[in-house]
């Protein structure tokens, strides 16, 4: 089953609805004879007016069914109102929108539809007259005119009652205005007179006399009376205009101030008409005063009001609206026009024109706060969002009370609206950046409570530690519930902890934002580790400490790494010290030898000297072959040793 969804206009479409006053009452003949005729007609044995109202369609005239009223998500009258014509069902168990309808399904089994949209001069669509039949068929063409035209005879009969009631209202309120005109005439303060010209005498009513300050009937008033009462700074004025009105016979009106015996000063508006004899002579004038002292007050004091409020709502940005439901008729001050890109040409000047600027995904909420403020509670308020035609986004927040007349029909709304999109932008980029601002933490958060090769601790400004990560406990050998709350200074060993060194170490982060040290640090086992402690002070945007982040690196390898490389470096040293020593002895070896070469070879030469002079003799002798061989050897041997 396919619920037929809401009219674009379904608020202005339940508004005119409403203006019917029809909803509910009780049948009449007009209707039922209506409903007879579609019925005999078009052959069905059922025949309804339905109307369709917010959640039901009620039957104002029904044939050949009991049930006054049914779900709207389920009427067939629901799809019918979204047309302007005819909608026939032949079968509405071959239609994917009727088939698993419960009417269709059940009582009363429907299987043929057709119904006629009743359409208002005003264009909306508030309900149907429609024929039903229990088994599948078509209409002729004649039967589809005929009920047509009987649909327009329903709106017809609808628009009389309204006019109907509408003149009834009007009688009440014609009745009513009477009695308050009465009321009012009584309590105007407007007193009469009549003047005879030629003697100067005048008639005071009761309300006369109090007006100028006298109890009634105590004088005897003439035009004398009269003028001396007028305020010396007005008598000019007012004669002026008595004499005029006597002079060319038009009645006249003037304001001007009173003063009683009393001295008391009254603002009064004088009005009087001059009468004249059959010669045109002016013979008797008869007139009122309305004391208007209260109504200048109350005058100015509105006018003031206006200027106030004229003052707020231009500082504030509000504008002010007044709708008139009943007319479906919207009256805006300037600001108005403004918030909504309106100008007095082209503003629409009813409900529409508020409604089309709506954000498509804020008016259904809105048309249904309206109306469930015209409908009930009488109070409107909510925020949405405007779409210019210039495609940008206004923000509005909105307030109105309803205005219902005596027999509790909403007559009136009155409200204000007023510009928020600069809080609304503000709210966005805060909440925005708050929520930048939670995924750095979360993110930094996580990041550390899973860095495991540095216990990364968060402090509160007494070095208690509140928060422990996965690095921590691997590092310390400490849960994070055996650690929470302590004083960090039990990681220290005795040593430190007698020296003050934790102390000492908050106090500098605390005096220069940074501390760092290094040191033996003790484990929950007892065992030792070589630590290396960063310690940074944190503070609020007022300057007050909030605490301390305490991130340990355990350095015991590089600390043990650097006691090696000491070594070697001590080892290498005394290594170069033993090479040194050994080249020392080697360079004295080496010069022994020189020296020794030195002698040997000036105590081997002499001698050598004397056996080469004697081998180059015996070459100078005669020798035998094998002689002269051996000494040529010799030579040449001495002579290469020599050489």
């Amino acid at each position: 089953m396919l619920s037929a969804p809401l009219p674009e206009s379904e608020a202005a479409r339940l508004a005119e609805l409403r203006r019917y006053e029809i909803l509910d009452t009780p049948a009449e003949e007009g209707f039922d004879n209506l409903t007879k005729l579609a019925s005999q007609i078009c052959g069905t044995p059922i025949a309804l007016v339905s109307l369709v109202d917010a959640h039901r369609q009620w039957f104002k005239a029904r044939v050949g069914i009991d049930a006054t009223e049914t779900p709207r998500d389920v009427a067939f009258c629901a799809h019918t109102i979204h047309g302007n014509d005819l909608l026939v069902v032949p079968d509405a168990t071959q239609d994917e929108r009727f088939a698993d309808n419960p009417l269709v399904a059940a009582d009363p089994n429907i299987r043929f539809y057709a119904g006629m949209p009743l359409v208002t001069p005003t264009g909306h669509a508030v309900g149907t007259l429609c024929v039903i039949d229990r088994t599948p068929r078509q209409l002729t063409a004649d039967q589809m005119n005929a009920l047509r035209m009987l649909g327009q005879q329903v709106v017809s009969r609808l628009e009389l009652k309204r006019r109907l009631l509408e003149l009834e209202h009007s009688l009440v309120l014609r009745e009513k205005y009477k009695r308050l005109m009465s009321e009012a005439q009584a309590l105007s303060h407007v007193g009469s007179w009549e003047w005879d010209v030629e003697s100067g005498a005048e008639i005071w009513s009761d309300e006369q006399f109090r007006i100028f300050g006298y109890e009634p009937r105590t004088i005897t008033p003439t035009i004398e009376t009269f003028r001396e009462a007028v305020h010396p700074d007005d008598r000019a004025k007012v004669f002026k205009a008595v004499e005029e009105a006597l002079e060319q016979n038009h009645p006249y009106e003037v304001s001007c101030r009173i003063v009683r015996p009393s001295k008391e000063i009254r603002d009064v508006l004088c009005r009087g008409t001059v009468m004249r004899d059959p010669e045109g002579r002016p013979r008797h004038a008869v007139g009122t005063v309305h004391d208007i002292t209260e109504q200048q007050v109350y005058e100015q004091t509105l006018r003031d009001s206006i200027q106030r409020l004229d003052l707020a709502t231009k500082s504030g940005g509000i504008g002010v609206w007044d709708y008139h439901v009943q007319e479906n008729r919207i009256v805006w001050d300037r600001r108005m026009y403004e918030l909504y890109d309106y100008t007095v040409e082209n503003f629409p000047g009813a409900y529409e024109a508020w409604a089309d600027r709506l954000h498509p995904d804020d008016r259904p909420s809105a048309e249904a706060s309206l109306l469930a403020a015209i409908e009930g509670h009488g109070r409107f308020e909510m925020e949405f969002r405007l779409v210019l035609p210039d495609q940008s986004i206004r923000h509005i927040k909105a307030s109105a009370v309803v205005i219902k007349d005596e027999r509790d029909r909403a007559v009136r709304m009155t409200g204000i609206n007023y510009d928020i999109t600069a809080r609304k932008e503000t709210e966005a980029a805060r909440l925005t950046a708050e929520a930048t601002l939670r995924e750095k933490e979360e993110l930094t958060r996580a990041m550390i409570e899973n860095v495991i090769d540095y216990s990364i601790v968060r402090l509160d400004p007494e070095g208690h530690i509140v928060s422990w990560n996965q690095g921590s406990q691997r590092l310390k050998g400490y849960a994070e519930d055996e650690i929470i709350g302590r004083h960090f200074s039990c990681l220290y060993t005795e040593e430190d902890q007698a020296t003050g060194k934790p102390t000492a170490l908050l106090r500098g982060a605390t005096a220069h934002h940074h501390a760092e040290d290094e040191g033996w640090r003790v484990r929950k086992d007892g065992s030792r580790f070589w630590a290396n402690v960063v310690l940074t002070s944190l503070f609020d945007q007022d300057g007050r400490l909030k605490g301390f982040t305490k991130v340990v690196r355990d350095r015991t390898e590089r600390k043990a790494a650097e006691a090696r490389l000491e070594q070697a470096a001590r080892d290498l040293e005394a290594r170069n010290r033993e090479l040194a020593e050994a080249n020392q002895s080697a360079l004295a070896a080496t010069r022994a030898k020189s020296e020794f070469l030195a002698t040997m070879s000036h105590e081997i030469r002499t001698p050598m000297n004397a056996i080469v002079g004697m081998a180059e003799l015996l070459q100078e002798t005669a020798l035998t072959p094998d002689q002269a061989n051996y000494v040529g050897r010799f030579s040449r041997a001495l002579a290469h040793s020599w050489s």
